[in-house]
């Protein structure tokens, strides 16, 4: 009475766009992790990246629930999407804060030439 029907069953074709998706995105998180060199200053960075292998993780398994015919609204896939977005989300406000923090630490030529002149005219 209370069996679930099996979901959509996915074709040779569907299975290989869901291939070359992922390993595409593999590819694209192996390639920007190599760019890290400080981790300290691109902790954004970081947190993209997890965010990407927590959203790779997260469509197998829903491949996965889809082919096992488990696949129902709200299941533990739709939760780790939420937490993808939301871990995109922290990247993109680290990455601001960083950007604003950096920006109030260096000063540009300009002032410290106008901070030069006035130096010198003052004395």
């Amino acid at each position: 009475l209370f069996e679930h029907p099996g979901a959509v069953p996915l074709s040779l074709l569907g299975t290989m766009v869901y291939i070359v998706g992922i390993g595409t995105t593999a590819t694209a998180v192996i390639m920007l992790f190599m760019q890290i060199s400080d981790w300290r200053y691109e902790i954004s960075t970081l947190i993209f990246i997890l965010g990407l292998l927590v959203g790779a993780v997260t469509d197998v398994l829903s491949i996965g629930a889809n082919i096992r015919g488990q696949f129902d609204l709200f299941n533990l896939d739709d939760c780790a999407y939420a937490i993808v977005y939301a871990l995109f989300a922290t990247a993109a406000t680290v990455e601001t804060m960083a950007s604003f923090c950096r920006s109030l630490t260096t000063v540009p030529d300009s002032t410290r030439e106008l901070l030069r002149q006035l130096d010198w005219e003052s004395r």
